[in-house]
């Protein structure tokens, strides 16, 4: 008997299910894998509450005045998140100011100030750890604000820095885009 003729061997209902699913799926294991979780943010904001006042403008050059960061509208007492991991670099005192700050990898380096700093000079930090709270005075906005700064330590071609960097930059939503 020819084989155009011979009978059909036929696979049962849920195989010829799995076999058409593979066809326009994909293999079967990556189905019961399930989809992947959402990718975790690089950066958060430092405040559960993020009301910018006051906006990064760069000076010209580095001896002139600017604002070398952001202030988010706070008040004394509010807990401060790190905006990414990394490694607590310094914890103190700059002109009268409570200050910490956070080295990141990729050469970047936050800044937040005033800040009664909860934890110590080399903790490591994830994203959105408490790192302190807003001090009640000793900075520019005399407890009213959080001011964050970021730097980049030399820029990609190896120029040495810091390179101030706009934080709003790091913290702004992008847009993913995902396979069908």
């Amino acid at each position: 008997m020819p084989a155009s003729l011979a009978p059909r061997r036929r696979l049962p209902h849920h195989r010829n299910l799995i076999a058409a699913l593979g066809l326009f799926l994909g293999p079967a294991p990556l189905l019961a894998a399930g989809p992947p979780g959402p990718p975790r943010p690089a950066w958060a904001p430092p405040l559960s509450q993020h009301a910018v006042i006051e906006g990064f403008r760069p000076p010209s050059h580095d001896w002139v005045a600017g604002h070398r960061g952001v202030d988010f509208a706070a008040q004394a007492g509010d807990p401060v998140h790190a905006i990414g991991a990394g490694t607590i670099a310094f914890v103190g005192s700059i002109a009268g100011k409570p200050v910490v700050t956070i080295d990141h990898p990729a050469g970047l380096r936050s800044t937040y100030e005033p800040v009664i700093a909860s934890v110590t000079l080399g903790q490591a930090i994830d994203i959105g750890q408490v790192i302190g709270q807003v001090a009640a005075g000793g900075g520019h906005c005399a407890g009213r604000c959080l001011h964050l700064g970021v730097r980049q330590r030399s820029t990609p071609g190896g120029e040495p820095g810091p390179h101030y960097v706009d934080p709003l930059a790091l913290l702004r939503p992008r847009a993913v885009l995902k396979p069908l």
